[in-house]
């Protein structure tokens, strides 16, 4: 092997070419959508954030763990639990706006049935006290389209209620 030829193998292996079927390019062909994806989302950075609606204090965890008795809103659902008298509620920055007001719901006194049951194209449960702009009886739906009701006429009070500040 002569020092152009070393050169050329050289200049190749720091720029990672190795050739057209070269195990780091296919690598990187196979890593390139999650790291397009990962940039495009970032990292979640759990947050707390401090609501008010309606003069009950809501503590929202967004991207922060869900605790025990949350585990069937993982990854892209909510949760409301009290907790030592306090209303919380947990969702994501990849969640629908609907999870966040459906959870605020919650606080404000609505309660649906559960298990949700799944008829293979959307998750339905009924509300069984109403709250936050969800009347008794109606049913909730949710699928690809996000989530709908069905039965007694919708209200929308405090469906877009609430200023959140950040928690120190």
């Amino acid at each position: 092997m002569n020092a152009a030829t070393l050169s050329e193998r050289s200049a190749g292996q720091a720029t990672g070419k190795t050739g057209v079927n070269g195990k780091p390019a296919g690598i990187l062909r196979a890593i390139l959508p999650w790291l397009v994806l990962l940039s495009l989302t970032g990292c979640a950075t759990p947050t707390i954030l401090t609501t008010n609606v309606d003069g009950i204090e809501i503590t929202e965890h967004l991207d922060a763990k869900m605790p025990a008795g949350c585990e069937q809103a993982f990854p892209l659902g909510g949760c409301h639990q009290v907790q030592d008298g306090k209303h919380n509620i947990w969702y994501s920055v990849m969640s629908s706006a609907y999870v966040r007001k459906h959870e605020i719901a919650h606080v404000l006194g609505m309660r649906h049935s559960m298990p949700w049951s799944w008829d293979g194209k959307q998750s339905c449960s009924t509300v069984t006290a109403g709250g936050g702009g969800y009347q008794q009886g109606q049913r909730i739906c949710i699928d690809k389209h996000g989530e709908r009701t069905e039965g007694a006429a919708y209200a929308n009070n405090h469906q877009d209620q609430g200023r959140a500040s950040a928690s120190p």
